[in-house]
């Protein structure tokens, strides 16, 4: 009999130990405690009644979506600040524009930290651009204007930018004819630039009168030629760097792309001639 006694409370004991040392491991496929719900964040518009943003969010950034639900006012300065910058048209260059709207809550660090992670791992599904500048791209004028070049006109001036003579011709126009590419940018050159742009990727014949500047026109024959002995690198990357011009020609960053300084005297022959 005390044998059999012995026996049963050795079978207890053991069998709470079995439960105890399951707990962890059940707790560990547990779903978060926390709602993951990113409602009202985001301004996209959905797409077949899904909102790619919000499933996104929810997907990649569910710690930070809940902290900021269970924060007050973080939701809302969530969907506020991308509402404005996608309102912007030109995301990149009025997200700067648009970010105070984050800090205008109390938990302004959980809004801070769920839109970085919307602007790291939900670019695309949120409509914002995925294209970047790098560092080999030369800067145009300044930082308001180099931001708003890159907004619109990402995807040319990187191609451009990862063509050596493409870029070396860009280079050239950006440092040593700023009031030029000024010019350009505002749209005052525009039926230049794609006189040029024509000229380099068409072989069409530019009207009389109309073309690039000395300046640009020096970079270009400099760089990526269209003479009878050029290559046809020569000429691809020169009809890449037209259409780059081109597009910031229709751009519309003049205002943020004003020339601060005169253009030095250097400008007006690019190889020092």
């Amino acid at each position: 009999m005390r044998t059999l006694a012995f026996t049963c409370v050795a079978l207890s004991l053991l069998g709470g130990l079995v439960l105890f040392t399951m707990q962890p491991a059940c707790n560990a496929f547990e779903l978060p405690s926390r709602e993951c719900l990113a409602a009202g964040m985001t301004a996209s518009s959905p797409v077949e009644g899904e909102d790619a943003c919000q499933a996104c969010l929810q997907t990649r950034c569910c710690d930070r979506v809940g902290e900021c639900q269970r924060a007050e006012g973080c939701a809302q300065a969530m969907g506020a600040t991308h509402a404005c910058v996608l309102d912007g048209g030109r995301p990149r260059a009025d997200e700067p524009l648009c970010l105070p709207l984050l800090l205008g809550v109390p938990a302004a660090d959980a809004a801070v930290d769920t839109y970085a992670c919307l602007r790291t791992d939900c670019r695309a599904e949120c409509g914002l651009p995925t294209c970047g500048f790098r560092e080999e791209v030369p800067l145009f004028q300044n930082a308001a204007c180099d931001r708003c070049v890159e907004s619109t006109c990402c995807e040319p001036v990187v191609a451009c930018a990862e063509d050596r003579r493409c870029k070396a011709a860009l280079a050239c126009i950006t440092t040593r004819c700023p009031a030029e590419i000024a010019g350009v940018l505002s749209g005052a050159a525009s039926a230049a630039a794609r006189a040029i742009e024509r000229e380099a990727c068409e072989a069409a014949v530019a009207p009389d009168g109309v073309g690039p500047s000395p300046c640009i026109a020096r970079c270009l024959d400099l760089f990526a030629p269209s003479s009878p002995s050029a290559t046809a690198d020569d000429r691809a990357a020169r009809c890449t760097a037209a259409r780059a011009l081109a597009c910031g020609a229709g751009s519309e960053c003049g205002a943020q792309c004003s020339t601060f300084f005169t253009a030095p005297a250097a400008s007006s022959s690019p190889d020092g001639g």
